[in-house]
């Protein structure tokens, strides 16, 4: 009689535990299910538009993201010369803004070039990533970069004004080096914020030519200044769109 009743206990009690089991196993799916609709998507990239052309040599990608469970964390962004990124010629983690300006002497002229980004989260103290966003495609254009139009020794450092002025939208900056040198020529706004680096190079003394393409550029003036040594001199230009 003992046996059958604590046999009929047993039953009872592995009939409650798998029940139980059961409703946990509900609840914890669904409670994946939930979060993993909540989970961030993909950042969205917004800029350069999508087959954009006459793209600088150093532009400015920007994208967006909306958080809807966690925290961000950082973006991922990968430039690469095809579309499936077997190529990939810029992969920078870590970036915690929503855009990221392309290093000088990256990318070259009349190139295509494929771009995307992911972000990381932080969702109940775990750091998840997103997939990558869908890639964007723009091409640069023309840049001749810059000419040695003499090796003549010059005795002095000198920056020519540029021409055409006022440009659209390629101009033509000339400057004399006296002595071998690092040379850098950046661009401006009117507001004094950097724009553009030109040139970043060691170069032997001579009389050189380098161009600046402003198709991503708006219409105003500009500033171009010139350090080479402790010489530093900056010249006004004006984009006409």
């Amino acid at each position: 009689m003992n046996i059958k009743f604590n046999q009929s206990i047993e039953r009872k009690k592995k009939e409650k535990m798998k029940k139980f089991l059961s409703a946990a196993l509900i609840f914890l799916f669904a409670v994946t299910v939930t979060e993993a609709q909540l989970l961030p998507l993909p950042p969205a990239p917004i800029s350069p538009l999508n087959n954009a052309v006459n793209i600088q040599l150093t532009p400015v990608l920007k994208w967006n993201i909306v958080i809807i469970l966690g925290s961000l964390s950082s973006f991922r962004l990968q430039v690469s010369t095809n579309q499936n990124f077997s190529n990939i010629i810029l992969d920078s983690s870590g970036i915690t803004s929503d855009s990221m300006k392309i290093p000088a002497g990256l990318l070259e002229s009349n190139t295509q070039y494929y771009w995307r980004v992911n972000a990381s989260v932080i969702v109940s103290s775990i750091l998840l990533t997103t997939p990558f966003s869908a890639a964007f495609m723009f091409t640069t254009g023309s840049f001749t970069g810059i000419e040695q139009l003499n090796p003549e020794i010059h005795s002095v450092f000198r920056l020519y004004d540029n021409y055409p002025n006022p440009f659209n939208p390629t101009t033509k900056i000339r400057f004399d080096i006296s002595t071998a040198s690092e040379v850098n020529i950046i661009v401006y706004d009117i507001l004094g914020n950097e724009v553009e680096k030109i040139l970043s190079n060691n170069l032997s003394a001579g009389h050189y030519e380098a161009s600046w393409d402003a198709s991503g550029y708006t219409s105003g003036v500009y500033f171009y200044s010139l350090n080479a040594q402790n010489y530093t001199v900056t010249k006004k230009m004006i984009l006409t769109k």
